[in-house]
């Protein structure tokens, strides 16, 4: 397991080149602040939507315009009924702010710069497992800044 912090704001924030945001403009120490939503994973996998367009110019000539935009799908904890609950209430709250950053903890891949966070949308999927009385929650992460 391995651990991701999460952090909402409705304040707009000026990214670097990169769409990330150096630490000192967001809460403190997002390992230990509770400002930050400390969420535990099995795996980040990165991968690159292609968002790639074809342009036309004069004379005929059609060229790519390649636009790639970074994606994490993250399957977190499994968590129990009803007990667990209140993590789907916040992912929802979080959901709502205008920015979400996340902040890589401890994940062994590089997720972004040292001392900053990636500024990402966020679409939460629940799976059910009635059986055992558990839930499987999938967050598809996708970073705003295309590259």
């Amino acid at each position: 397991m391995w651990t991701i912090a999460l952090y909402g704001t409705n304040t707009s924030h000026q990214l670097d080149a990169d769409g990330e945001l150096s630490l000192s403009q967001l809460p403190a120490n997002p390992a230990t602040n509770n400002e930050w939503l400390k969420v535990s994973i099995y795996g980040a996998s990165p991968t690159y939507n292609d968002e790639s367009t074809t342009i036309d110019t004069p004379g005929g000539y059609q060229v790519e315009r390649a636009v790639l935009r970074r994606q994490l799908k993250l399957q977190l904890e499994t968590i129990t009924f009803p007990s667990g609950m209140a993590i789907i209430e916040t992912l929802k709250a979080l959901k709502l702010k205008k920015e979400i950053y996340l902040y890589n903890i401890d994940y062994p891949v590089a997720l972004h710069k040292a001392n900053y966070a990636v500024r990402v949308n966020i679409k939460t999927m629940v799976e059910d497992d009635y059986e055992n009385g558990e839930k499987n929650i999938t967050l598809e992460v996708v970073k705003t800044k295309v590259e």
